[in-house]
């Protein structure tokens, strides 16, 4: 959203900070929270249970899950699996570069009349589950705020960026910063390499910031996130931590 950040106060530098926590109390204002405080979710059995092994039944089960966290178990919404990926490989040597992918998730209002929500997800995710739960946390606050009627006080340009912030308020902050860049080693059985992929819109600096302010406002210690977090991810929210308190 806003690039790197040099600032040797906090890891976001002065507008970017500003930005979040004005949208941040703009959500408070405008978006409810059914559980108060908002619990911290975290890949574990107090808050998932196990998925069915692949298939659309795993996107649906883990989909169910999310909802319910966000106080949404009851909102109509229709789950659909999208097309999947085509297939990069032209023959055993030859690989096409900088392909386009399908996107992680869709929101869309299919019947404006009917407001028949519908969530897609890209089955090439379904093996990563904490993507997965960020992808529908991410699309299903998508369906938070187009209830929302108050008037947004960011451009509708950094609708996206609001979008992912209300995720992490919904307690979804974790999956979010661990599913921003993920750089893994393939072998298809044609090719091996390295591949990286990115999820999200806020940058991996402005998601921490915000997860640490969350949890200063949900009263979580910030020690708590640590066995959860990628480790360059929690050596970022001890120093978002530590430049707040100055403050």
């Amino acid at each position: 959203m806003f690039g790197l950040f040099s600032s040797k106060k906090n890891i976001v530098e002065a507008e970017q900070e500003q930005w979040l926590l004005t949208q941040s109390a703009w959500l408070d204002a405008h978006v409810g929270f059914p559980n108060t405080p908002v619990p911290l979710v975290t890949p574990t059995d107090g808050f998932f249970t196990r998925p069915p092994s692949d298939g659309h039944k795993r996107a649906q089960h883990v989909f169910h899950e999310v909802k319910q966290l966000m106080g949404m178990q009851d909102w109509d919404c229709i789950l659909r699996e999208q097309e999947e990926d085509i297939d990069p490989h032209v023959d055993e040597l030859l690989v096409v570069q900088n392909f386009p992918q399908s996107p992680l998730g869709t929101f869309r209002v299919e019947s404006a009349e009917e407001f028949r929500i519908v969530i897609t997800y890209n089955p090439a995710n379904l093996s990563n589950t904490h993507a997965l739960i960020a992808t529908f946390a991410h699309e299903l606050s998508h369906y938070l705020l187009a209830c929302c009627d108050a008037e947004r006080t960011c451009d509708i340009a950094e609708e996206e960026f609001l979008t992912d912030l209300l995720a992490i308020k919904c307690g979804f902050g974790l999956f979010l910063a661990n599913a921003k860049f993920n750089f893994n080693q393939f072998n298809d059985g044609l090719t091996q390499g390295w591949r990286s992929s990115s999820s999200g819109y806020l940058t991996e600096h402005e998601i921490i910031f915000a997860l640490m302010v969350f949890l200063h406002q949900n009263g979580h210690d910030v020690e708590g996130a640590k066995p959860y977090l990628k480790s360059h991810l929690y050596s970022l929210l001890k120093s978002a931590d530590r430049g707040y308190r100055r403050k």
